[in-house]
């Protein structure tokens, strides 16, 4: 199959580019396949057997119809790809580029300086009589292997030969370009990261917020991640902790509007950021900060991923819409409303501010205060897409957002304490009612009594209710509650798409119906799930009198009238 698929991607590119050797591909032989069903083939552009940096191309295939994704790289060189600066002379360049101070015209990640350290002397381990050269260093321990390979580096519309250097270091590995050939020959051209070598670890406290602090790892392995239905943004989760502090490419830290310093230091080989007292702002923050790019792997991994204008540094299919990484500020004083979450437009960094509640609990160490807020920036960045700023300003539709916050806070913190779920709401934040009941199933709530002057967030609570029993309910119809939320949380996320302007909560309503065809239709689920996820949906609405026979005048407050039958 993998060769069928591998040949009919070859055949697209030789119909347009055959005979020209700038046009040469080398296929990845391991061929991906998309929720869709199409095969997703990687492609490497070569020119005279020397790769071509940012020449790759990926190609989707669907039987005899071809997409490409990416751009042939028009290379004009004036070299015959024979280099003017040795493997050996560009390893020596890239040391010396650590040692010096980093960079800002040519590192697209700060790096530490090696200064004042002896640094050992590169030997050649082996090499390879390919166009590329490929050669394997030894440099000080021995599991220190750089690497070296020639590229053809595409600067002001004329390719360049240039080294590209491997350097790996405990904490992570870099890849520094010195250039080949030319008047700045052994230059180092670019810098930037290439992978985290090191494991990372801290303590945060956990989803029960009763319990003692857990030592997590940064990022959280895969495993311990829901089951979630496949999506192809899986494959753009990275990272969480670029260098060795609370920073990354999906959110950085602040305490009191000031960049945090608190590092992680080596520890047996392993990043591990020093315990804190447990309620100190420093506690706090790494612990916002675990959440935080939990929740960016999460709603990713759910459809919220770049097209969605999702929160990045630096984005990884295009570089539209990037430099807008959350940012996480930390405050030592209360705030009225425990935190809140500026989303910003597409290209601006986010704001999620957390304070103290009234009896000076911090908020940013309970996990479903900050999926709430987190979740506020994913509804304003998703519905009505980069145009809708105004297409959730009327009460039902602000309370709705309120619900989606809530929904997701008690769902994903439910899922991980297993048996024993907490269907409370800030309980812990003191003598004030964040929320004016719980969600346990047992609890009352009915559309048609919500009043002009009702809160927002009082509202909202009756949308959060009906989508917390659809996933319940679904979990209960399948014989399988880890799968319930996994269909379900997909549901509400695609239900973003679909919904209206300024919707009222039977709309909603309607918008999740609606997400779960779309699932069906894309064989995401089977009809048999599809038909289950039907009536969950409908129950959960109905049994807080958003059933089939329920009206709302308009999306205010006070003009609704309930219906209790799915």
């Amino acid at each position: 199959m993998s060769e069928h698929v591998i040949r009919a991607a070859h055949e697209h590119l030789s119909a347009k580019y055959g005979g020209d050797e700038r046009h040469a591909f080398v296929a990845d032989p391991h061929v991906q396949t998309t929720a869709g069903g199409r095969s997703v083939v990687r492609l490497q552009q070569q020119n005279g057997g020397i790769p071509v940096f940012g020449g790759d191309m990926t190609l989707l295939v669907d039987g005899d119809e071809v997409a490409v994704l990416g751009e042939v790289a028009e290379v004009v060189t004036g070299g015959d790809g024979i280099p003017d600066v040795s493997a050996l002379e560009a390893i020596t360049a890239a040391i010396a580029h650590f040692v010096a101070k980093s960079d800002r015209s040519v590192c697209q990640v700060r790096h530490q300086s090696l200064r004042g350290r002896k640094m050992p002397v590169p030997s050649i381990l082996g090499s390879f009589p390919f166009p590329s050269r490929p050669t394997m260093f030894r440099l000080g321990r021995a599991d220190s292997w750089p690497a070296a390979h020639l590229v053809y580096y595409l600067e002001n519309g004329a390719a360049r030969l240039a080294w590209v250097v491997r350097m790996p270091f405990r904490a992570q590995s870099h890849l520094v370009f010195v250039a080949a050939g030319g008047e700045d020959k052994g230059r180092v051209i670019l810098c930037t990261r290439w992978s985290a070598g090191a494991r990372c670890f801290g303590t945060v406290f956990s989803w029960d917020h009763t319990a003692a602090p857990q030592r997590v790892e940064f990022p959280l392995p895969r495993a311990d991640f829901p089951h979630l239905l496949p999506h192809p943004n899986s494959a753009f989760v990275g990272p969480w902790v670029t260098l060795d502090r609370i920073a990354g490419n999906n959110a950085i830290g602040f305490v009191n509007n000031k960049e945090s310093i608190v590092q992680a230091v080596m520890s047996g080989g392993n990043l591990e950021f020093p315990p804190f007292a447990p309620k100190s702002v420093q506690q706090t923050l790494l612990t916002t900060f675990f959440y935080c790019n939990l929740l960016h792997d999460f709603f990713l991994m759910l459809g919220f991923g770049e097209t969605e204008s999702n929160f990045q540094l630096n984005n990884f299919s295009s570089p539209k819409g990037a430099k807008d990484r959350l940012e996480i500020r930390v405050f030592e004083a209360k705030h009225a409303n425990l935190g809140d979450m500026d989303a910003k437009d597409d290209g601006k960094p986010p704001r999620l501010s957390l304070g103290l509640a009234p009896n000076k609990e911090p908020s940013g160490a309970h996990a479903e205060l900050v999926i709430h807020e987190y979740t506020h920036g994913v509804v304003h960045r998703m519905v009505g897409g980069r145009l809708g700023t105004l297409w959730l300003i009327q009460q039902q539709s602000l309370a709705m957002d309120e619900g989606w916050g809530d929904y997701f806070a008690i769902t994903l913190r439910n899922h991980y304490l297993g048996t024993t779920p907490n269907y409370n709401f800030a309980d812990w934040a003191g003598a004030v009612n964040f929320r004016t009941a719980s969600y346990d199933p047992a609890v009352q709530r009915d559309y048609g009594k919500i009043k002009q002057n009702t809160p927002v967030t009082h509202a909202g609570e009756i949308f959060a209710a009906a989508l917390i029993r659809f996933n319940e309910l679904l979990g209960a119809k399948l014989g399988d509650g880890e799968k319930g939320h996994g269909i379900g949380w997909r549901a509400v996320i695609e239900s973003l798409r679909l919904i209206v302007p300024n919707p009222h909560f039977l709309q909603g309503r309607d918008a999740l119906i609606a997400a779960i065809g779309e699932m069906e239709h894309g064989n995401l689920i089977t009809s048999s799930e599809a038909l289950l996820a039907r009536a969950a949906a409908r129950e959960g609405f109905a049994k807080y009198g958003m059933g089939r026979n329920a009206k709302s005048v308009n999306s205010a407050f006070g003009g609704t009238t309930s219906d209790f039958n799915a």
